[in-house]
């Protein structure tokens, strides 16, 4: 099976044989070099799994299939406060990096990041840290993802249709789709509808195990603002206890309507329940706060539509 990747140059989608995973070539079209992922990122067998559910090596493979360079350092967690190796004599650390480095280049990369700790820059980088607000993610989907990774993330074929999949509302612009949610004035600004599945396979991605009427993904200027999941009504409460697990109490609750919702400064989770008789499917959003904004201000007004 091809392994599909995109030059880091030029963006062309290149198709390559599944036998030169892990080496370099060049870009046909640009002569770019361009890393093949290793034979662990060829079919992302762990596409749509939960991230707990991924091994460490899965977790730095599918980095570099996002064109990421990364370093994953992993440890016991401490039983006392300190995180000082030099403390902590009987704990083993395992270093990985994506296969675009040797272990020359891994060790180059740790030796660099230490000294950008102790002084916060070096050679005009800058280092980011976790400030504990990150973009909230569905089955593996972060917000904020980009419309290209996307697309090679659920890349496929179905027997007997002549369009691969994702099912995208840019490969049909200015038009009408229901099933995308998709309008006329959406290509004009920006913005794209996308599903991972088509409505006659009957089979859309389930949440907690709670089947899906379909799972939409909303882009503007080629990043992910917004993933919407139709859910059954009757479920309602599966959803909302599987949320409060993971992210605790929600942040706000209304009752008429029906909406829970959990949010950071960057990005809000919102469920809104739906009805049973007449049966209107429940809501689950998973929103960017930021580009939910530059979305809704490309809205076309009232006056415009005269």
């Amino acid at each position: 099976m091809p392994i599909q990747i995109v030059c880091p140059q030029c963006d062309t989608v290149l198709q390559v044989n599944e036998k030169l995973a892990g080496k370099k070539g060049k870009c046909p079209k640009c002569n770019a070099v361009v890393a093949v992922p290793g034979a662990l990122c060829v079919n992302a067998p762990y596409a749509g799994r939960l991230l707990r559910d991924a091994s460490p090596r899965e977790m730095i493979g599918e980095l570099f299939r996002r064109r990421k360079s990364a370093v994953l350092a992993l440890y016991d967690s401490p039983a006392t406060s300190s995180y000082k190796l030099s403390e902590l004599p009987n704990t083993k650390v395992d270093c990985l990096g994506t296969e675009d480095m040797d272990v020359a280049q891994l060790r180059q990369v740790l030796h660099d990041l230490a000294k950008l700790a102790e002084s916060g820059s070096s050679g005009g980088m800058g280092m980011r840290t976790d400030d504990g607000d990150q973009f909230y993610e569905l089955k593996g989907d972060s917000l904020g993802m980009s419309l290209a990774d996307f697309k090679i993330k659920y890349a496929r074929r179905v027997e007997g249709e002549s369009s691969s999949l994702p099912w995208c509302s840019d490969s049909m612009p200015g038009r009408v789709i229901e099933e995308l949610y998709a309008e006329i004035w959406h290509a004009k600004a920006r913005i794209v509808h996308a599903r991972i599945d088509l409505p006659s396979e009957a089979q859309s991605p389930t949440i907690a195990g709670v089947d899906t009427e379909r799972i939409l993904y909303q882009f503007v200027d080629d990043q992910l603002f917004r993933i919407t999941a139709f859910l059954d009504t009757e479920q309602f409460h599966v959803i909302r206890e599987c949320i409060i697990q993971k992210y605790g109490p929600p942040r706000e609750e209304t009752k008429q309507p029906v909406e829970v919702a959990w949010g950071n400064r960057r990005s809000t989770i919102k469920l809104v329940r739906g009805t049973v008789r007449p049966k209107r499917a429940s809501l689950l959003h998973f929103i960017h706060n930021e580009l939910m904004q530059v979305a809704e201000q490309r809205k076309p007004k009232k006056e415009e539509d005269l």
